[in-house]
């Protein structure tokens, strides 16, 4: 009689504890795949999109100073170059 009565309460504990860890799985993957829908449309974001601003001052700077300096880098590498050759 006790051995029913425990094998009840075991078999209800056992479904029990399933059923909580089946929801909170199901949970956690549900969570996982909403926060990876949402990276995926931060990271598709082109620069201008992401943050405009940013990328016209990053673009300005790449203009005015960066060109001009690798410029002025490979000019003199060329100059070095074809006045060692001739």
């Amino acid at each position: 009689m006790f051995n029913q009565i425990f094998d009840a309460i075991e078999e209800w504990m056992r479904e029990l504890l399933t059923g909580m860890i089946s929801s909170n799985l199901d949970r956690m993957f549900t969570d996982v795949n909403q926060k990876t829908s949402e990276i995926a449309g931060q990271v598709g974001q082109t620069p201008q999109g992401w943050n405009g601003s940013i990328f016209s001052m990053i673009e300005g700077l790449s203009n005015s100073v960066i060109m001009p300096i690798a410029g002025i880098i490979i000019h003199g590498y060329l100059c070095g170059v074809f006045g060692i050759l001739n």
